[in-house]
Order: structure tokens, then sequence, then C-alpha cells
């Protein structure tokens, strides 16, 4: 995958796609200690983890942790220090100005098919962030498609179709590779 791509992985519901994306989120920490991996896991039955709004800030955020960003600070000062909320489009600019400002970036969108509104995701690959890596997750659902390929210029959309019965074999072999190894499950 190259960089300001997109990987839409989609597949049926419990075929696995969430502990892929938490396997992958754990090996890019482990490949890449020193580069910023974020990520976000919707959730339709948690009312905070539904919609774009909730994504951005918990991205913004994880990013503020790792570096103190002037555009966050400016933010803030734009919310009269925190005494009304940031809209959706400030933060976009916010975070858009943070990731350009943090170097390579790896971003991992969890169950997008949850979100209560998909396209609200316009922006986050489509500026020009040289070092933005883009994976997410969902069913295939036509009016996410219809989103990504619409966003996604240049061919930068990839798709990877999982399906129950390749996670089966799977899930399989980690089994019998813990039991040989004599590990737990």
């Amino acid at each position: 995958m190259s960089s300001g791509e997109v990987l839409w992985l989609h597949g049926i519901p419990s075929c696995g796609k969430t502990i892929l994306a938490s396997t992958i989120i754990e090996d890019l920490r482990i490949a890449f200690p020193s580069r910023h991996i974020l990520y976000f896991y919707f959730n339709f039955g948690d009312q905070k983890k539904r919609g774009i709004r909730d994504m951005l800030l918990s991205l913004l955020a994880q990013l503020y942790e790792k570096i103190i960003l002037e555009s966050v600070e400016a933010l803030y000062e734009s919310c009269q220090q925190g005494s009304r909320e940031a809209d959706e489009d400030e933060i976009m600019v916010a975070l858009s100005e943070a990731l350009k400002c943090a170097g390579t970036v790896y971003i991992i969108i969890d169950a997008f098919d949850e979100c209560i509104d998909v396209d609200g995701i316009r922006e986050l690959f489509l500026n020009d962030i040289a070092d933005l890596y883009l994976l997410i997750t969902s069913r295939k659902e036509i009016g996410i498609e219809q989103v990504l390929k619409k966003k996604c210029y240049n061919d930068a959309l990839r798709e990877l179709q999982t399906d129950l019965l390749q996670v089966d074999a799977d899930v399989k072999r980690l089994i019998q590779h813990r039991l040989d190894s004599g590990g737990k499950l």
C-alpha cells in the first residue's frame, strides 16, 4: 500500500474484521514504534462511538498525546477555552493541520458501517497529507462504497474482501500453532 491510498477491508458480519484491525494496530506498533498509529472503533451501541465527530476528536486526542500541536491550541482558543464545543469542520481543520505536522501516520478505522454519517469521512483522505496510510474496515455496503469511490481520487482506493471461510482457516491455524507450541489460547 502506498502513502495516500485507502485500504478498504470489507466482509460479512463476524468474519474477523475487528480482530484483524486490532492485530494490524499491534503489528504496526511493534514494527514502527516511533510512528503515529491512530485508530477508532465505531460502535453503534455506544453513543460516543457512532459519529464522524467522535472519530475526529479521538484521532486528534491520540495525536495530541504524542506531540503538542498548535492546531489543537488554536481550536481550544477559538472555542473560548472550552466554553463551547467545536463543530465537525473546525475539528477536521485542526486534525488536518496536525496530520501535516506529524510525519508518517497510520489510521485504522474499524466498523465504518456502524457510523451514522459515512459521508462525513470526506476530507480525511482528500487533504494533501504526504505520509498518511488509511485502513477502513466495514461490511460491504453500497453507501460506503459510493462514498469511498467518490472521495478517493487517482485510483487511491484498494479493496480487500474477507469471508468467513478464510477467517475460519486462519483461526484454526492459529489455534493449532498455539496448541503445538504449548501456549495458551
